[in-house]
């Protein structure tokens, strides 16, 4: 791992905003944390750590870790200074399973953010948001829509939680609906996986011989087929989460997915498995 650097003062978690990061001369740093989330000078003596990547002059990353365990949040930003909230916002449970997920547009929530999932990765709670407006929340445990306005109603039908692999089902026996696909099919598909992929070392060493661990991701395939908006649905460790993300964003395009012909957007789930040999 690379050398840490560390910020001056608290790390608030929640609250990445407040962090004063001084300039790097590459696109990554790490700080590291105790379990006060007080700053230490290295990682061997941390608790938690804060992985923050530059992908591009308006695209800064900010992942947190528990030291050998899954994320805990997942925070990107449009400013060096990480003040200006842009781009994915995501937390995660303990056992690394994605817990709430959401998007900023120029500091705004925008779109949908969805808490509470289950093991199926369905939300059970869905807030939508137009620039920073709110407009309604469904809750799927109470049955019921709540307004803006304070008015609540029923869930319809049109709303109502359908079970991942039956939406998946229809869209694949549908002439109508054609999901993307990746150069050469399915079996492409995982032959690029199985030969570009590696088992990250730290990963090795922290899991132990004869340990496999699976990782959830999902991202979107665009109407020209590039690959964009990766989120992992299940974290595991820093260097395996680290090593699905490269992979993902180094694919090919695809051919777009369609609806009666036309190329739409299509968000695509994929776990991946990393095994320790003995």
């Amino acid at each position: 791992m690379k050398s840490v650097k560390i910020i001056h003062g608290l790390f608030l978690l929640f609250s990445l905003q407040t962090l004063q990061v001084s300039a790097q001369e590459n696109n990554e740093s790490f700080y590291a944390f105790n379990q006060d989330w007080v700053q230490v000078a290295s990682i061997d003596e941390c608790t938690y750590f804060l992985h923050k990547v530059i992908e591009n002059d308006s695209t800064y990353i900010c992942r947190v870790y528990r030291k050998e365990g899954p994320m805990i949040s997942w925070q990107t930003y449009r400013d060096a200074s990480l003040k200006v909230r842009n781009g994915i916002f995501a937390w995660y449970n303990e056992k690394g399973d994605l817990d709430s997920l959401g998007h900023f547009v120029k500091g705004k929530k925008d779109g949908q953010w969805k808490y509470a999932f289950d093991s199926k990765q369905r939300a059970g709670i869905i807030e939508e948001y137009n620039g920073g407006i709110f407009y309604r929340s469904i809750d799927y445990a109470s049955g019921k829509i709540k307004l803006a306005n304070g008015e609540e109603q029923p869930i319809p039908d049109s709303l109502q939680r359908e079970d991942v692999d039956v939406k998946e089902k229809n869209v694949k026996d549908t002439i109508h609906h054609k999901p993307p696909e990746f150069p050469g099919g399915i079996n492409g598909w995982l032959k690029y996986l199985n030969s570009h992929i590696s088992t990250p070392n730290r990963f090795m060493l922290i899991s132990g011989p004869g340990t496999s661990a699976s990782i959830l991701v999902d991202f979107e395939v665009s109407t020209i087929g590039t690959i964009s908006d990766i989120v992992l649905l299940h974290s595991r460790e820093w260097s395996a989460d680290m090593e699905v993300i490269r992979i993902i964003k180094s694919c090919p395009a695809w051919r777009p997915a369609t609806i009666d012909g036309v190329k739409v957007k299509y968000r695509h789930q994929q776990s991946i498995t990393f095994q320790v040999n003995r």
